[in-house]
Parts: structure tokens; C-alpha cells; sequence
């Protein structure tokens, strides 16, 4: 009786164990743009030029890494809140798999070759998980 479907060779996995960890590279060398990640919050320092303890943002926990992001250009939509118009952006942002990125850090976008989305800061609103990653997804908006 002939098989209905193809069962491959009889002891070997469809996918490889390593099939993740093998396609890193490749992702990572699509990865054109650079950005840095890092928690949300302050700390204080001091500011010779104020003579005085000033906030600054924490330190990023991952700089210069590489990245790609795209526009969504089908979640961009305007929404009304207390009587203020604000268009909601919504961006693919990608870095490398290895990666830990939360909810609510911040992403600050340094080296995409488009001057509109340099140093502009993202906030990461969901980050995507699932087996077999060989880079990380997260959807941000724009930090207002």
C-alpha cells in the first residue's frame, strides 16, 4: 500500500535540531540597521553644566545591535483621546534571537539610513515567542 503522504526517512526528524540555531546567521545578515534596547525608567547623575542631580535614561542593556524595522502601514490609524487627535504607528522591529526584549522597554532606532525614523524611540508592545526563533520580533509604537 503506497503511503497518502511522505513520511520521510524513517528515524530522522522533519526539522533538525539545529535548524534554528542554522538560519541565525542568515536572519541576522538581513539585520541592515542598528538600534539600542533598554528598560524604561530614569536613574540620577549629576550635570556639571546645571550643578545638579538631573534624571537620565537607564543605561541600554543591548547598543549598537543590529536590526531591521518596518512601518505597518495598516495599523497606523487616528484615535481620539480626551479630545486629542493621535495617530497610533505601529512598527516590526528585529533583532538577533538571543535577545530577552520586555514589554514596555524601549527601542531607540540609530542606523536605519532613513533620516525620518533615526533616534526616534519606539516602545515595545508585544514581543513575539515560539519555538524554532531564529530572530526576535517585536511590534512597538512610536513613544510619545
Amino acid at each position: 500500500m503506497r503511503p497518502t503522504r511522505s513520511q520521510g526517512r524513517p528515524g530522522t526528524p522533519v526539522v533538525p535540531v539545529d535548524w534554528a540555531a542554522s538560519h541565525r546567521p542568515v536572519a541576522e545578515a538581513t539585520m541592515l540597521g542598528t538600534c539600542s534596547l533598554r528598560h524604561p525608567g530614569t536613574t540620577e547623575d549629576w550635570s556639571d553644566e546645571l550643578e545638579q542631580m538631573v534624571e537620565v535614561p537607564l543605561a541600554p542593556y543591548a547598543a549598537d545591535t543590529p536590526c531591521r524595522v518596518q512601518a505597518l502601514a495598516t495599523q497606523a490609524r487616528p484615535v481620539v483621546t480626551a479630545g486629542d487627535r493621535e495617530v497610533v504607528a505601529q512598527y516590526l522591529v528585529t533583532v538577533p534571537a538571543h535577545l530577552f526584549p520586555y514589554e514596555l522597554d524601549l527601542v531607540t532606532v540609530t542606523g536605519s539610513g532613513d533620516a525620518l525614523l533615526d533616534d526616534q524611540t519606539l516602545l515595545v508592545v508585544q514581543v513575539v515567542r515560539g519555538t524554532e526563533r531564529f530572530e526576535r520580533d517585536m511590534f512597538c509604537s512610536l513613544d510619545a
